[in-house]
């Protein structure tokens, strides 16, 4: 799975940002954030959907990851001048965001700061305020107090892991997905999705992880924008059996944002978006809004 477009941006701070595109050119665009840890180079679903679909995805790397330039003292709230930045440059008016996991607040952001140019938004299994109401709740809090207590010994385990990753990707495969649920682990262990995830991931990790780890801390710091005044209809995907992010998460969107339209999947978990994803792009593309 080749990006049709996999390129870098200067910014205006004089950062740059790593991004890619895929599906065809001359159609509906829609930016995706990943969730972590993961890159621009990220994928869920099938390619064919993008072509079904007309959607032109647009792909991102997040500070100090894959591509971009790391900026260490960043909120969430500045990931949407980025984004504005990198739409100005690709002459694209107003578009959709998508968030996956981490990536929610990073959509959340966008709808919130960008109201003349994001036009819906879709989160997908997406956090909730660690920000204010802590990680305890959350499968991945223990590597998420790790990044923020010893940011050091967390980049030491995304060090490892790379290194593990390009020599025995099947040994490395086994290790970081061992405490997976099985809900999750039938679709990660997917051939199709381990010949994406991997590559996507030793590429977000060619930084030895500092920009991973430090995408774990900004999330845990204050957001600096508030949900509430976003103004766009988000549309909302979360499995009931989400071992990751918790359903007190998901309710806290469709709690705080006024334009919120919620979809449960019962029994399904984090990973649903393998399975989703050309359903999320098909209500996200065909929302009126």
């Amino acid at each position: 799975m080749t990006p049709r477009v996999d390129d870098v941006i200067p910014l205006s701070d004089g950062r740059r940002l790593g991004y890619a595109e895929w599906g065809p050119e001359n159609a509906q665009p829609i930016f995706q954030f990943h969730g972590s840890p993961a890159g621009r180079l990220d994928r869920w679903g099938e390619d064919s959907a993008l072509e079904r679909l007309g959607v032109r995805l647009i792909t991102t790397d997040r500070p100090g990851i894959g591509r971009s330039t790391s900026d260490g003292a960043r909120r969430i709230v500045d990931w949407a001048d980025d984004v504005r930045e990198l739409a100005d440059h690709l002459e694209i008016g107003r578009f959709r965001v998508v968030g996956f996991s981490m990536g929610g607040a990073y959509a959340a952001a966008c709808a919130a700061q960008l109201p003349d140019r994001v036009t819906a938004a879709a989160l997908v299994s997406p956090i909730g305020r660690v920000d204010e109401r802590g990680v305890e709740s959350m499968g991945t809090a223990p590597f998420l107090k790790l990044a923020r207590r010893a940011p050091y010994a967390m980049r030491a385990v995304y060090t490892g892991l790379a290194m593990m990753a390009r020599h025995s990707p099947d040994r490395a495969h086994e290790q970081f997905w061992a405490r997976m649920p099985p809900i999750d682990r039938e679709i990660v262990d997917r051939p199709a999705v381990r010949e994406r995830y991997w590559p996507a991931l030793t590429d977000a990790l060619r930084g030895r992880g500092h920009g991973l780890v430090d995408d774990m801390r900004t999330v845990q710091r204050p957001w600096g924008f508030d949900p509430a005044a976003i103004k766009v209809r988000v549309h909302l995907f979360h499995g009931t059996s989400d071992p990751v992010v918790p359903q007190s998460d998901a309710k806290y969107w469709l709690d705080t944002v006024p334009d919120c339209h919620v979809r449960w999947y019962e029994g399904e978990g984090h990973f649903l978006i393998e399975d989703r994803f050309e359903e999320v792009l098909r209500v996200l593309s065909t929302d009126a809004s």
